[in-house]
């Protein structure tokens, strides 16, 4: 999983099958990004089973907008609208690449004394510019044209430690898209998610509010809602949001009666 990325695709490659998929979209409305895998053990062998004819073990790319994970479990209010776009685009022979959008991808790799230059096109590209610099010193500039689905690739010797930039170019000089080599910075790793406190080991509607919320978008399969909505209206029996909240599962449910309860406690709150 990315925790965080500054740019605006996410991909994944098959080196055996020369072939890969990309993802585009806006990073800032689309920042979950992460490549999910079943494992090694029992349970994930039988969904490598369940969900792929012979081929066994298999990566899934999932992204996600609005969150920063897969999963978007929040409600759309009454008229609310998100909007957004994505991209899911098939592309070969590249291997990894370093950046993409929904004209082309890019690679730039050092490797053993040498560089990896490469552009895929995934729109039409003609006569379009490739550069090579290393601090705004040019290095290297070819001209070509491309179809849909083609890729050129190049090889120079790896002879300077300077931080190298490539950028495509058209013909009249509109800039396509670039990459420059990433530095490698040591970041902490982010907190790991943990799991809620018990019910009766919390003292704050809030608190349980939210959780109860969380647990019913996410339809967790071993925390109740109810539960966390239940102890707030024992803290507080004219709690609104808990009222309403434990309330609405009661309708759901066709149990009048809890459903009324906690409408009328809801009111009784409301009204003053």
């Amino acid at each position: 999983m990315a925790e965080k990325s500054d740019y605006d695709f996410v991909g994944a490659y098959h080196h055996d099958e020369r072939g890969g998929l990309l993802h585009v979209a806006d990073h800032h409305v689309s920042p979950g990004k992460k490549q999910w895998s079943w494992g090694y053990g029992d349970f994930g062998q039988a969904w490598d089973r369940n969900l792929t004819d012979e081929n066994g073990p298999y990566i899934e790319l999932m992204t996600g907008v609005y969150t920063d994970n897969q999963p978007d479990f929040t409600w759309l209010a009454p008229y609310e609208e998100k909007v957004f776009v994505q991209n899911f685009l098939p592309y070969s022979e590249l291997g990894m690449v370093q950046n993409a959008n929904t004209q082309l991808a890019l690679k730039l790799v050092r490797e053993t004394e040498q560089l990896q230059l490469g552009v895929y096109a995934i729109a039409p590209l003609e006569n379009i510019v490739v550069e090579l610099s290393a601090e705004k010193q040019p290095l290297y500039e070819t001209q070509l044209t491309l179809k849909p689905g083609e890729s050129w690739q190049h090889t120079l010797p790896e002879n300077d430690a300077r931080r190298l930039t490539i950028k495509v170019k058209t013909a009249d000089n509109q800039p396509l898209l670039d990459y420059q080599e990433h530095i490698t910075q040591q970041t902490p790793l982010p907190e790991p998610a943990c799991a809620p406190a018990m019910p009766e080991e919390i003292h704050n509607g809030d608190e349980l509010y939210f959780i109860g919320q969380h647990l019913e978008q996410y339809n967790h399969a071993s925390r109740y809602a109810a539960d966390y909505y239940r102890r707030a209206i024992a803290l507080d029996p004219q709690d609104y949001r808990n009222n309403v909240a434990l309330g609405t599962l009661a309708f759901n449910c066709a149990d009048w009666g809890l459903a009324e309860q906690c409408a009328r406690a809801a009111l009784l709150r409301a009204i003053v």
